[in-house]
């Protein structure tokens, strides 16, 4: 596609058009922008946050989530609006009444109180393929050849058609002109001009073009621009596509050879018949599997045949499933083959084995919480709202502690070793204990609710302790 300006349409801008005799009481201030996801509704929204601490007490303002360069002329002197934004050529259009757009009708009872706020350029965009069939270039000559031309536009009540027969006149032709040449004028919404273009129904495209306009940046794309994502996309598909199909090699074969349960058998009494010995194998399965391929391919195997294995220690399915996948997952991030860690050094151009162990320090907290879907069915939404939010809300406190470990840092303070490693037992304490909650009762013979009792009060005293020793440290001066 080419663009070019043909006009600059100026924006009245924040406080575009006021109405002399405000008809609404005084305390009530509304302003007309446009719809939502308009860069109107966001001026206006905007204005909303600047005045508001600077108006009487007691001044009520209003963002009217409607109207339009043509619309709010009209709303502020009907009084439905106090002040709207505009542009300059509708606010003159309104007040002189013009014949196309306000009927001939004047609005004389309107103020402009700050122009020159924005400046909008109405530009012509030109489909490439009309132009390498054609071999016209410019305005002049699309217009003045004998080559039908189809145009769109958006519909009437916005500026643009106004605009674009100003640039139609200034060119020696018409929109009637143009349909006696065999050429057609189409009169649609925003949203859907772009298919229109794609489509091929239309040539010459008119808009009203604020810097980074939605429609224009997708009106941008080419006909090979799509394809190209096209190829890119299956390009993409195919590093995984491929991988799944020779895994459905690897089920046929260790389904029908019974593999799955000599694999299972063989985890149990390599992990000493323990469940926690066998998942500890399962967890260097995953990692392993995971650093030579892509993590759906690794979890679609870790599935066949480390799940069984968990499956037989009387697991929940869903748990053990979670287990194997946020293993398959974790392995991205675990040196020496960590891509997601790779991909990060890249982008930020940093030393690859230093981002791959900073990345594993920060994510070490996900290492832990798999064990809890395990042990706590709450964290996988199965069980009470109060259980679910409870230990929900307990991993999150434990991460954050434990971003503080890694870091180093709090509250503008430096922490020691001493003081890093009281937190980093708080911070394991705290993420092992929905998974361990069961263990602590059987240990210390209590009941389910007197051990999360005493592990969270352990868990805070521990926690309180470390913060009021933390917080004795010097503050650093920051400037």
């Amino acid at each position: 596609m080419s663009s070019r300006p043909l006009a600059r349409f100026l924006l009245f801008g924040a406080l575009g058009i006021a109405l002399a005799p405000c008809p609404t009481r005084a305390d009530d201030i509304r302003f007309a922008g446009m719809r939502l996801g308009t860069s109107w509704y966001v001026f206006s929204a905007t204005l909303y946050k600047l005045m508001a601490d600077e108006m009487p007490e007691g001044t009520r303002l209003e963002v009217m989530a409607k109207g339009g360069g043509i619309a709010n002329p009209l709303l502020v002197e009907m009084g439905k609006a106090d002040v709207a934004l505009a542009n300059r050529a509708t606010a003159v259009w309104a007040r002189d009444g013009h014949p196309l757009v306000y009927e001939g009708k004047k609005h004389g009872d309107l103020r402009v109180l700050i122009g020159g706020l924005n400046a909008v350029p109405v530009s012509a965009m030109v489909r490439e393929g009309y132009v390498k069939r054609t071999g016209h270039d410019t305005l002049e000559k699309i217009f003045s050849g004998t080559e039908p031309v189809r145009v769109v536009m958006k519909p009437k009540g916005s500026s643009v058609p106004v605009v674009a027969d100003l640039i139609l006149a200034a060119l020696g032709t018409s929109r009637e002109a143009i349909r006696r040449n065999g050429g057609s004028i189409i009169q649609v919404s925003a949203k859907q001009i772009p298919d229109v273009l794609r489509n091929g129904q239309a040539d010459v495209y008119f808009e009203s073009m604020p810097k980074g306009h939605p429609t224009v940046t997708q009106v941008s794309l080419t006909v090979q621009d799509w394809l190209d994502v096209l190829v890119k996309g299956v390009q993409q598909a195919a590093t995984v596509a491929i991988p799944i199909a020779a895994i459905g090699l690897i089920i046929e074969v260790a389904i029908q050879s019974s593999l799955v349960l000599k694999f299972s058998v063989s985890l149990i009494e390599l992990g000493g018949g323990t469940m926690i010995g066998a998942m500890l194998w399962i967890i260097i399965g995953c990692l392993i599997m995971g650093m030579g391929l892509p993590t759906v391919a690794a979890y679609i195997i870790g599935a066949i045949l480390f799940v069984p294995a968990l499956l037989d220690f009387g697991l929940p399915k869903l748990g053990a499933h979670f287990f194997v996948m946020y293993y398959c997952v974790l392995s991205m991030v675990t040196p020496p083959i960590a891509l997601a860690s790779y991909t990060a050094a890249g982008l930020a151009q940093a030393p690859v084995m230093k981002t791959c162990f900073a990345a594993l320090r920060l994510s070490a907290p996900a290492f832990v919480i798999p064990f809890a879907f395990i042990f706590s069915p709450a964290l996988l939404a199965q069980g009470s709202f109060g259980a679910i939010a409870g230990q929900s809300a307990l991993l999150l406190a434990g991460t954050a502690v434990w971003a503080v470990v890694a870091e180093g840092f709090v509250f503008g303070r430096l922490l020691s070793l001493p003081q890093r490693l009281w937190l980093g037992m708080v911070a394991l304490f705290v993420l092992t204990l929905p998974a361990g909650v069961h263990g602590l009762g059987q240990l210390l013979d209590w009941g389910t609710g007197t051990a999360w009792l005493g592990g969270l009060l352990a868990g805070l005293l521990a926690l309180g302790a470390g913060a009021a020793w933390c917080l004795k440290n010097e503050r650093i001066n920051e400037s």
